[in-house]
């Protein structure tokens, strides 16, 4: 008996030592864990359109600035667009359905515009013709360049479509120009020109501003890494005045802008 006893305890052990190794074989395996799709950091490209009216008054007392074609006046508001292209680096943190994240973003701009006009000053009557003085005025202003960092908080609308606010410093380089000819002219009694004078001042500055801009967007996941937005962003970068102590008239300038974009982002983890 006890060599039976023996054999049938060894197969009892065997039996469930098989048994408990098969129950481990069924087992599904340990999974990593899936990466939030908008927690982490992102790089990307946009490309877009910027405009403001840039509303400009010549400061210095009693004097005139050619800033419309029509005639001497002393202030204009120019339409100063054009188009900008840059890249942006960000990180967001998800928690449920809200996202915070914190974006930068750097933007060359051909944002741009130009005025200019000729008139007369004044003619005194001479014995026998008369002679004029006329001035000529081009100005410019531009936009070369700028940049934001912005905290941004939203709310997941679905897993994949994310609807935001954004605000935060904004710097920008900024110019204007003015260039302004002198033309005396004299004329005969027939109205021919028989002598002519001209001088010409010019002088630009270019200002680098810092400023704060305030904005929305959406963003859409269209895979785990790439996601596209379309953002607008007003930007606030106050009123500075441009040439003075030139020899050319002080103009003071209201800088704002709107920026409209769309871009991608591609997540790095």
């Amino acid at each position: 008996m006890g060599p039976k006893i023996f054999l049938v305890a060894a197969s009892a052990v065997a039996i469930s030592t098989t048994s408990y190794a098969a129950d481990m074989a069924v087992k599904a395996p340990i999974k990593a864990p899936v990466a939030d799709p908008w927690t982490g950091p992102y790089v990307g490209g946009n490309v877009g359109y910027s405009f403001g009216r840039w509303s400009s008054t010549n400061t210095a007392a009693g004097a005139t600035s050619f800033f419309a074609a029509t005639g001497l006046v002393s202030s204009t508001t120019p339409n100063v667009d054009g188009w900008i292209a840059g890249g942006q680096v960000g990180y967001n943190w998800r928690h449920q359905n809200w996202v915070f994240g914190l974006e930068g973003d750097l933007q060359w701009s051909g944002e741009r515009a130009s005025n200019g006009g000729t008139a007369t000053l004044l003619t005194i009557p001479l014995a026998d013709g008369t002679i004029s003085l006329a001035g000529t005025v081009d100005n410019q202003w531009r936009l070369n360049w700028f940049g934001t960092l912005r905290p941004r908080a939203g709310i997941l609308v679905d897993p994949t479509l994310l609807v935001y606010v954004t605000g935060g410093l904004a710097v920008a380089s900024t110019k204007f120009s003015n260039s302004t000819t002198a033309t005396a002219t004299t004329r005969n009694g027939a109205g021919a020109v028989t002598a002519t004078a001209t001088a010409t001042i010019a002088n630009s500055e270019t200002q680098t501003r810092a400023g704060w801009t305030l904005g929305a967007g959406a963003e859409k996941k269209i895979s785990d890494k790439w996601s596209a937005k379309i953002e607008y962003l007003f930007l606030g970068l106050g009123t500075h005045t441009f040439l003075s102590g030139t020899t050319s008239t002080p103009v003071s300038v209201r800088l704002q802008d709107h920026i409209v974009r769309v871009g991608l982002n591609y997540k790095l983890n």
